[in-house]
């Protein structure tokens, strides 16, 4: 096996095992071995590694020496800090965003911010996940700035497993709503308007999460 096919299959474990840990398909505690898991792809160990690997470097798993790895427990301090990051970087991307808009970006928010929420079936909800994350990233890249970009899409990757949670015992139709005025702001360039409900629609999430806690 070449080395780019090594990195294939790594890039496939990843992205499985990203979304069964995020979606709640793997639960907190739960050990993972890297040769059974080879064992079910039919693969060798070093790309189940490589990619377990990776899930530690995101902060979903956790290395047990002698055993395996293990989903990671949720951290809430590392989660509240987080929730400031995402303040401080969104709040700067809606303002460089409401001047940076045009009339096709706008028709693409609108269309990602309309993604229907038909059902609490876990597939609609992790497609309305989606959706909430491509809101977001579609936003940064308005901004056009590659670093903020860059900086907002790692914010979000480490916090889509609470956001996932939250989004199951909240209320998706709100989340919706908020997206759609945040449009509004952005189509009359209201820049100070969009940030301050941007800032609101991160910390209503923040007060949902850490009241649950």
């Amino acid at each position: 096996m070449t080395k780019k096919e090594k990195m294939s299959l790594s890039d496939k474990v990843t992205e499985e095992f990203k979304e069964k840990i995020i979606y709640g398909k793997l639960k907190p505690g739960e050990l993972i071995t890297v040769g059974e898991i080879a064992k079910s792809y039919k693969i060798s160990n070093t790309p189940v590694r490589d990619a377990f690997n990776r899930l530690v470097q995101r902060g979903l798993l956790d290395i047990i020496p002698f055993k395996g790895y293990m989903v990671s427990q949720l951290d809430f301090k590392k989660l509240d800090d987080l929730f400031t990051i995402r303040n401080l970087l969104e709040g700067g991307v809606i303002e460089l965003a409401t001047k940076n808009a045009t009339s096709e970006d706008i028709k693409r928010l609108e269309s990602i911010a309309n993604t229907p929420i038909n059902s609490r079936a876990s597939n609609s909800e992790i497609g309305f996940m989606k959706a909430n994350l491509a809101f977001h990233l579609n936003l940064s890249e308005i901004a056009n700035n590659q670093y903020l970009t860059n900086l907002v899409n790692d914010t979000l990757e480490r916090m889509q497993r609470i956001l996932y949670i939250d989004l199951k015992l909240g209320n998706p139709q709100a989340m919706k709503n908020e997206h759609l005025e945040l449009i509004h702001f952005i189509k009359r360039r209201e820049a100070i308007k969009a940030k301050e409900l941007m800032i609101s629609h991160i910390e209503n999430t923040r007060n949902r999460v850490f009241k649950r806690q």
